[in-house]
């Protein structure tokens, strides 16, 4: 089972880079579920039908939402009519909405459910861990595995849902922040997890908002109207692999598309010792590819130096198909002092969707 989850999607930028690019990216990467947080899908507060449904359109299977959930005053109305949607499970029960979802294929049920944070949030909200035990203990008899968007600002909130979760649950991704984080890994009963997603929508901003309103108001404090950004578009994500026999995720990987530029040469320049050391390796983390599936477009990303041992010489990089990663390498070989090799998924991608 290979999930493709979608970090907060922000205004008309990211619903237009999603509906250029989701179909492509889900046939070459093998998705079997993509999810979306689409809390900020309408200019940046709250979501409508009509937006949830063109998030349908562009191949999103199901959507979960955060705190700004009732911004559009309309939504309260509309959402028990978005069969594909559902709400934070610990907003009061009052509240409209479903408080999970799950969705089927190819035999194998995934269910999902997502949750505020209490930390530093403003909405009403019931503890989340009680919650999600509540959650858990619901859904779990009808799916062979669970996901949970955890909607949080803190980081240690969201690291304690985990811990909370592990060998319950088989995914915990956390949103609200708008900003990716590093540290994707499998806990060691068989969660995946993921601090933050990150945003999905104008990357030439402020969390999606217009940079220069929010440095104004950052250096005199005076009030202003936080008005959406629409200059470079991305898509943040993370790619998950789940064995839904054995109940345990087995791979977790950041997703960013279009690829931040230099990333590869910046990594290579700080991971190339000046010592003579015949080889370098970066070892990945154990989720990382071990996985992959055959018919995913993955590559190998290498990095060679090639010239004196003080630090002096050029860098070469070559991305290699997976099947011809042997040979690559030999290639690369030959008066290479160094190698370094990365396999990171937001470098494997720079080669998918060039």
């Amino acid at each position: 089972m290979r999930i493709f989850f979608i970090g907060d999607i922000v205004g008309k930028p990211g619903r237009r880079i999603l509906s250029e690019n989701l179909p492509r990216i889900r046939e070459a990467l093998g998705i079997d579920f993509a999810i979306a947080n689409a809390e900020n899908a309408a200019g940046g507060n709250g979501i409508t039908k009509n937006m949830a449904e063109e998030l349908f359109r562009a191949g999103i299977d199901a959507i979960t939402l955060g705190d700004h959930i009732w911004d559009q005053r309309c939504f309260d109305g509309e959402i028990d009519s978005l069969e594909r949607v559902c709400r934070p499970a610990n907003l009061p029960s009052s509240n409209p909405g479903r408080t999970y979802l799950i969705l089927e294929k190819n035999g194998e049920k995934l269910g999902i459910f997502s949750l505020l944070g209490q930390t530093l949030m403003k909405i009403k909200a019931n503890c989340p861990f009680a919650a999600a035990s509540e959650m858990v203990d619901r859904i779990k008899p009808v799916c062979d595995a669970i996901f949970l968007d955890f909607h949080a600002e803190t980081t240690s909130e969201k690291v304690s849902m985990a811990w909370h979760l592990d060998g319950r649950a088989q995914a915990v991704v956390g949103t609200h922040t708008h900003i990716p984080t590093n540290d994707a890994r499998i806990f060691p009963k068989g969660l995946a997890f993921l601090s933050d997603a990150g945003m999905t929508g104008p990357w030439a901003s402020c969390l999606g908002r217009k940079w220069e309103v929010i440095l104004q108001r950052f250096i005199d404090g005076r009030p202003r109207a936080f008005l959406m950004a629409d200059g470079d578009p991305r898509i943040c994500a993370c790619v998950i692999d789940i064995d839904a026999k054995a109940r345990k995720a087995v791979s977790i990987e950041p997703f960013i598309y279009p690829p931040f530029p230099n990333t590869a040469q910046k990594l290579a320049e700080a991971l190339a010792p000046p010592h003579n050391r015949r080889e370098l390796i970066l070892r990945q983390s154990p989720n990382s590819s071990a996985s992959a599936r055959s018919n995913s477009h993955n590559v190998a990303i290498f990095l060679a130096w090639r010239g004196g041992l003080r630090g002096k010489g050029m860098l070469y990089m070559s991305a290699l198909p997976h099947k011809g990663r042997a040979t690559g390498l030999r290639k690369i070989r030959r008066g290479a002092n160094k190698i370094v090799r990365l396999n990171f998924a937001v470098l494997r991608q720079s080669s998918n969707f060039a």
